[in-house]
Formats: C-alpha cells, structure tokens, sequence
C-alpha cells in the first residue's frame, strides 16, 4: 500500500473523566473510519481553541500487530474510550518501512497517565 501522509490536525481527546482536550492527531490515520463512519482511533476534528491543552496526561494506547509483512507491533494513541480500534481485531493501516500496512488491534493497552508535579513549598 502507499505510505500515508503524516499531516497532522485539530482533533479532540476525552480522557477517562470526560474532559475534552486539544490534541495534534495524524490526518491519515484519523481519517480512516469504521463501517458507521466512527474513526477508528475515536475523537472528533476540531477548529476550536476552547479546549485545553492536553500536557497533564499520557493518553491512553492500543497495541497493533502486523503479522503478514513481518513489520514490528505499533502502539496507537485513542481519541474516546468508545473507539472502534479498542476491540481487538479491529483493522488499521500504518506506514511502517517505506509502506504502509495492515495492522490489527490486540488486546494489549496502555491507559491513561496522569504525570505528577512535584508539590511547591511556600516559604514565609
């Protein structure tokens, strides 16, 4: 297959408390769209900038296998904990090497994050 573009866009990520943020997602592979046209990876496209940015949190991952070529597993970031690429099996195509593949969503994943910040001592 041809190597997808790696432009990126405006896309919404909602965490696991239903806060929506700001994110840079890959066009190409948000574009890619289930039989009820839901993205694969979850989320929405977005022109606001009323959202927050998304700098406290390592979002959440879906690992993927691609068995046929030979290519290494890939981890995948999702958008929405409803998306599609979260049931194992679900298909997605990724550039790996010069191409671009067919992968398959497992059921290995990675949840969300949340960094912490060391506490901030007042002195008087």
């Amino acid at each position: 297959m041809a190597w997808l573009d790696g432009n990126k866009i405006a896309w919404v990520y909602t965490d696991e408390f239903g806060t929506e943020y700001l994110v840079r997602a890959t066009k190409s592979i948000t574009d890619q769209v289930n039989g009820e046209s839901d993205p694969l990876v979850g989320g929405v496209a977005t022109s606001a900038t009323t959202y927050d940015v998304l700098s406290k949190t390592i979002s959440r991952m879906r690992a993927v296998k691609c068995i046929a070529s030979g290519q290494p597993d890939k981890w995948v970031p999702v958008y929405a904990a409803d998306a599609p690429l979260l049931t194992p099996g679900t298909s997605i195509n990724l550039n790996a090497g010069t191409d671009s593949h067919a992968y398959t969503s497992t059921n290995k994943k990675r949840g969300e994050a949340y960094v912490k910040h060391p506490a901030i001592a007042q002195t008087t």
